[in-house]
């Protein structure tokens, strides 16, 4: 997860001084992908290993 995290701002710098990155659609979404990268650490370390196990 962090290697994803990691290789998307790498690829957003490298666009940005082409301005090829559409930043008046990325700001809005800022926001939710936060609260999704919280809930979903939430939700990481308060389930048990058995349970994410069956899920996925």
């Amino acid at each position: 997860m962090a290697l994803m995290v990691f290789a998307a701002s790498l690829s957003t710098w490298r666009h940005h001084p082409r301005q090829t990155v559409q930043w008046h659609l990325v700001r809005p979404l800022v926001g939710y992908i936060a609260v999704g990268a919280v809930l979903g650490a939430a939700a990481a370390v308060s389930l048990s290993g058995e349970w994410v196990r069956l899920v996925s």
